[in-house]
């Protein structure tokens, strides 16, 4: 269940029946915001003009955009949703979850494995993203039209992942790609790779106390005073000798 009540209020419904309409159901995540109609409303719209009527990019170019992203994000929900939505428009589940994974070994064409490398891309690395990137995109004949679109597209996805983690959403049906983050299109060098390596024996630093600790348990009972001993010396302040003054 999801962290919010499920609900459909009335003043919900009209923008509910969109997704029934698309989707041929009403998602989870979409129910648990009925709670704000108005709001779910404009999300309603959003959703509709940009993924989908008609525009510059081809729905099933839309489509992947989002199952790439969210491949990007982790996010197992909307592939489910969408994988099956794909279905309807000639797309195997096959290449829907390749798409998610890794859409280089899709078998899309040139064009379209620019288009999904440009838009995670623009989702994973947002910080690094340069004009370079749009001039890339330019080059595999990509118009201005269609590269905002794209850059909406990944916006989209991101808010509806980030919307559907927050309400914690359960997928609707069994999802198919439960994405693991080492295989989603692992970067081929990591800006800073860190190497976590386990501790060496040498730099576990040795109890000094060990031994006396262990002399007191045999028995001896002068070594319980070496350990008063030992942790008052510790706390003195150290001194240095060459700054001293006579």
């Amino acid at each position: 269940m999801s962290f919010l009540p499920e609900t459909e209020k009335p003043e919900a419904l009209a923008s509910l029946a969109v997704f029934k309409q698309h989707f041929g159901f009403i998602p989870r995540v979409f129910r648990a915001q009925a709670a704000l109609p108005d709001l779910l409303e404009s999300q309603a719209k959003l959703i509709e003009t940009l993924l989908f009527a008609k525009g510059s990019l081809t729905r099933v170019q839309k489509e992947f955009i989002l199952l790439a992203v969210s491949g990007a994000n982790r996010n197992i929900y909307f592939p489910a949703v969408h994988s099956n939505t794909l279905q309807f428009l000639g797309v195997k589940p096959e290449i829907s979850h390749q798409v998610t994974v890794d859409h280089h070994l899709a078998n899309l064409s040139d064009q379209d494995i620019a288009l999904l490398d440009f838009a995670r891309q623009l989702a994973q690395q947002a910080h690094a993203f340069s004009a370079d990137d749009v001039e890339r995109l330019r080059a595999h004949g990509f118009s201005d039209e269609q590269i905002l679109e794209a850059v909406l597209m990944v916006g989209l996805t991101n808010m509806l992942n980030v919307i559907q983690s927050g309400l914690g959403s359960e997928p609707d049906f069994k999802p198919r790609s439960v994405v693991q983050q080492k295989e989603v299109n692992p970067a081929t060098e990591s800006e800073r790779p860190m190497l976590e390596l386990p501790l060496a024996e040498e730099s576990v630093s040795a109890d000094p106390d060990a031994e006396f600790v262990a002399r007191v348990k045999a028995g001896e009972s002068d070594a319980f005073r070496r350990i008063g001993e030992t942790t008052w010396a510790q706390s003195l302040p150290k001194l240095d000798w060459n700054s001293r003054q006579c």
